[in-house]
């Protein structure tokens, strides 16, 4: 009768990876060039762990579709940093 919770959660992460990625976009532009990195890096990091868990992936491929949405929030930490400090 209940819904799982636990596929609802797993596709939370891409979904907000991707909204995450878009709204840089829309609050800071692009005129910052680290922003928009990490801006276009959550976009692909959402995509690329949506992929993950659509198709079944060897270890080097899975490893860079786990790393890509890693590299965006580091990428987006620093970006914030930065924006901070001006």
């Amino acid at each position: 009768m209940y819904t799982q919770f636990l596929p609802v959660l797993r596709w939370a992460m891409p979904v907000c990876l991707v909204l995450w990625g878009i709204s840089r976009f829309y609050l800071y532009g692009v005129e910052d060039p680290l922003t928009m990195v990490s801006g276009c890096l959550l976009i692909l990091g959402g995509f690329t762990y949506a992929s993950y868990l659509l198709i079944s992936m060897g270890e080097l491929t899975g490893t860079i579709a786990q790393l890509v949405p890693i590299t965006g929030i580091f990428t987006e930490l620093f970006a914030a940093h930065y924006r901070t400090q001006d």
